[in-house]
């Protein structure tokens, strides 16, 4: 859906935040951005470390420190009480992102 958005881009960096303990996500990044190159959108792949903080706060740093104009992301949700207890990304976007956001489900 962001397609026209992202085909317009000066430059697109497809970005991961690799939970505390997990495997590296590099074949899911790698996955997008051969998408992309697919629609003639050329994409850097970046995976991050969370570090011990949440996703929400690594992906909004790393924006803040590139400058982005739109961050594009996919939102889901999880389970009432989990959310309510730990939050979410998509929460969190919705609640204190420092840029424009486009979010789909």
């Amino acid at each position: 859906a962001a397609m026209p958005l992202i085909a317009k881009a000066r430059r697109v960096v497809v970005v991961s935040v690799k939970e505390d303990g997990s495997e590296a996500l590099g074949d899911a990044v790698e996955d997008v951005v051969r998408e992309l190159a697919w629609n003639g959108v050329a994409a850097e792949p970046h995976i991050l470390a969370r570090d011990g903080r949440s996703t929400a706060d690594v992906l909004f740093a790393e924006a803040a420190s590139r400058g982005v104009d739109l961050m594009v992301m996919g939102a889901y949700g999880h389970r009432y009480l989990r959310e309510a207890l730990f939050g979410g990304c998509t929460q969190r976007a919705i609640e204190a992102a420092r840029c424009p956001v486009f979010l789909m489900h």
